[in-house]
Formats: C-alpha cells, structure tokens, sequence
C-alpha cells in the first residue's frame, strides 16, 4: 500500500524521493526578487493572499495531474527537487513513468480535495507553509482516500509558490529544504483508508 500511495504522490505532485548527493548546499537557490526586508529569520507571518495563491497553485497542480499536463506539474514542483532527479525532462517522464504505473495496476486519480494551509513560517528569504489535502483514487477493490499534504516554499513574498511532497524522508527533506524552519509544524503521515465498492 506505500508503495501506491508513493506512486500516487509522485503522479498528484511530481515528487518522489530523490537520489540525493552528500552536498545539500546546492539544494535550493535563493534569487529574492524584492529589494525590501523579509521578516526576520524563523518569524511566523500570516497573509491571507499568500495563502490562497498556495491554494490556487496546488489545485492548479491536481488539476493538470487528472489532465495528464506533466509540465505544468513540474513547473510548480520545486526547483531543488527538479534539479535532484536531473531536470525538468527527467521529472516529466518520471510523472509518465508513474501514470502508467498507477493505470497498469488499475488505480485511476479521481481528484483532491484541498484543505486550509498552515501558518506561513519565514526562515531567510524564503517562506514556507503547509497546504493539505485528500487524495481520491478509484483502486481495483474501491476507492481510496489518503491525507498528505505538500509543502509549499516561496521566494517572492508569497506571491508564487513551488511545492515539495511533504512524505519525503526526513533526510531527504532537509537536503532538499535546507532553510525548513523547526516552526513549520508537518502533519503525521496517516495510512490512507480503503472503502470496498
């Protein structure tokens, strides 16, 4: 069952976890484009736009998963990640690789139903939130619903996004995410719940 629940994620989101090297220095790439102050590191800020354009982004990011459009998907995943499994070709055809996956098995995405993001958390010149959501899946014995969550990392003051699978191990996470603030509360992994047809 992880394991389609790691290929489901991987198709909803384009993440999976990455083959990483021992340098996390060169995981993410900070080009701020503002020349005003951030908050001050690891400061809890809360801005209700920023937070529906973290909405509106993931459920731009589902949608273009049930509409098969890859490269929007990643896109809207982050750059550090993309540059882990070596480039935004290589995550598209990874996205395929998993969609044929899913479909060969007999799991189709039915859609995602996208719950209230956390509190933003500024740690540097980034800022991070939590955007959850219901994941659900027609399997071959019913239907499947699964809790996960995305996390979502902005350079511009909220005003985009890129996002991050939050079930990627620890390790990986904080290689990927070297500035993930300790304030940045993640949700528990929860088993997803298989409903008979």
């Amino acid at each position: 069952m992880r394991l389609i629940c790691a290929i489901v994620l991987l198709a909803i989101c384009g993440c999976s976890e990455p083959k990483l090297s021992g340098d996390s220095d060169e995981a993410t790439t900070s080009n701020h484009p503002s020349d005003t102050a951030l908050p001050t590191a690891n400061q809890t800020v809360d801005h209700s736009e920023a937070k529906n354009v973290a909405v509106v982004l993931v459920r731009e990011m589902n949608q273009a998963t049930l509409d098969g459009n890859y490269s929007r998907i990643a896109e809207l995943t982050h750059p550090a990640l993309v540059k882990a499994v070596g480039g935004q070709a290589a995550m598209i055809a990874m996205i395929e690789r998993g969609n044929d996956k899913l479909t060969a098995v007999g799991i189709k995405i039915r859609g995602a139903a996208i719950g209230d993001p956390g509190r933003i958390v500024a740690s540097g010149s980034e800022w991070f939130l939590v955007v959850p959501f219901v994941l659900e899946m027609k399997v071959p014995n019913g239907k499947l619903f699964g809790r996960t969550f995305v996390i979502g990392v902005s350079i511009d003051r909220g005003a985009t996004w890129r996002f991050l699978n939050g079930d990627v191990e620890p390790q990986a996470l904080k290689q990927l995410l070297p500035n993930l603030p300790e304030q940045l509360r993640l949700p528990a992994r929860e088993k997803p719940i298989v409903y008979p047809e």
